[in-house]
C-alpha cells in the first residue's frame, strides 16, 4: 500500500492498525477490500431507503454498512453510521422530531463516506 494512502486515511481517523490486524497483516489484501469500499452498493441502498422513509430497511442498511466500515476500520464513518442504527433500531416509524435526527445523521454519514471515496479512489 502507498504510504501517501496510509497517511491521508490515518489523518482521516482510520484505524489502520487495527484493520490491518484483522485483515492478518496482509496489505495487500486490506488494499483489495478497501479499494471494493467506494462500490459497495450497501450506502446506495440505505440513502434509498432512507429517502423512501422504509425505516426498517435503513436499519438493515445502516447496520451492514457500519459492519463493513468497521472491518476496514474507516472509525470516522463507523461512529456516525452506529448513530443512525441506535436510533433506528427496532422502528417500524419515526416521529417527527426522530425523523428530523435520522434526516442529519444520514447528512453526517454521506459527507464522511464522500471524503472517505475521495480518499480511497485519489491517485
Amino acid at each position: 500500500m502507498e504510504e501517501q494512502l496510509k497517511q491521508k486515511l490515518m489523518e482521516y481517523g482510520v484505524n489502520l492498525q487495527g484493520a490491518l490486524e484483522r485483515f492478518m497483516n496482509n496489505e495487500g489484501l486490506y488494499l483489495k477490500f478497501l479499494n471494493k469500499f467506494p462500490e459497495e452498493p450497501t450506502f446506495a441502498r440505505l440513502e434509498e431507503s432512507m429517502q423512501k422513509e422504509d425505516y426498517p430497511e435503513a436499519f438493515r442498511q445502516s447496520h451492514t454498512l457500519k459492519g463493513v466500515s468497521a472491518n476496514l476500520g474507516l472509525d470516522p464513518l463507523t461512529a456516525s453510521t452506529e448513530l443512525l442504527v441506535e436510533l433506528l433500531r427496532n422502528h417500524e416509524s419515526l416521529t417527527a422530531e426522530e425523523a428530523v435526527q435520522a434526516k442529519e445523521y444520514m447528512k453526517d454519514i454521506t459527507q464522511k463516506h464522500l471524503e472517505l471515496v475521495h480518499i480511497i479512489t485519489a491517485k
